[in-house]
């Protein structure tokens, strides 16, 4: 595949799903399109991307793909409890939201800390914000949730667990984060195991988004193997750092 047909792929992403794939690891994007067209010429396959909205939603869940489950890194939350700011109330961002859990998961803190909070889940995928506002999820959950939060925060269903008294705190909506303005007021950003999907080079982009986004001396929070390397933050604990 050369260089103008991976262009030609992009923007044909670009137009179907609105997601600048560009700014994405290009080895992450190339293996994704590489694995769909394994049996076409890539020129056929661009041709098929065109007509079929069904083979480009499945490209881009390929390049999209990730892990998520409630309360990952327990250890995390634990943290976040001890320098969550102390306001009347609290406005958080949860970036890359995917189906909820991640959403769910700090929600679920908030109210066992009795806090008065509005949580904000983005996500580039429509398809997984429509899961997260649901919020129905699969018996597997048992593991990630303890019995005491299940009964709390969960009704038992035929078809797993649903979410209660939890989504009228969260809004879920589709963001682009090279797209769409920043979400202003914002006292707390979870963007965990996101900032590993991009090139590096747009890291300074995203760092001056979410300066903006956050109130003074606001909290950003990173995934476990992620590092905030600018001037913009000071680290206060693993995985957290401060809007200096």
């Amino acid at each position: 595949m050369n260089r103008s047909q991976l262009r030609e792929i992009l923007d044909i992403l670009h137009e179907k799903v609105g997601v600048e794939f560009i700014h994405y690891h290009k080895d992450a994007v190339i293996n994704a399109i590489t694995k769909e067209c394994v049996n076409d010429d890539v020129d056929d396959y661009i041709e098929q991307l065109k007509i079929n909205d069904n083979l480009v939603n499945r490209l881009a869940s390929k390049i999209l793909v990730g892990v998520t489950r409630f309360f990952r890194n327990p250890q995390f939350f634990e943290t976040l409890k001890q320098h969550i700011p102390h306001k009347g109330f609290l406005r958080f961002w949860v970036v890359g939201c995917a189906t909820g859990e991640e959403a769910y998961s700090l929600a679920i803190i908030l109210e066992e800390l009795g806090c008065n909070y509005e949580i904000i889940a983005t996500d580039v995928s429509m398809d997984r914000i429509v899961q997260a506002h649901v919020g129905l999820y699969g018996n597997g959950i048992v593991s990630d949730i303890s019995k005491e939060r299940l009964e709390r925060f969960f009704i038992r269903t035929s078809r797993g667990y649903q979410v209660k008294g939890l989504r009228q705190n969260i809004t879920f909506k589709t963001h682009e984060l090279f797209e769409d303005d920043a979400i202003e007021d914002i006292d707390v950003i979870l963007c965990r195991n996101v900032l590993v999907y991009f090139d590096h080079f747009n890291y300074g982009y995203l760092y001056d988004k979410f300066y903006s986004s956050l109130n003074d001396e606001g909290l950003l929070c990173v995934g476990q193997i992620e590092q905030v390397k600018s001037a913009l933050f000071e680290k206060v604990d693993e995985c957290i750092y401060r809007k200096i």
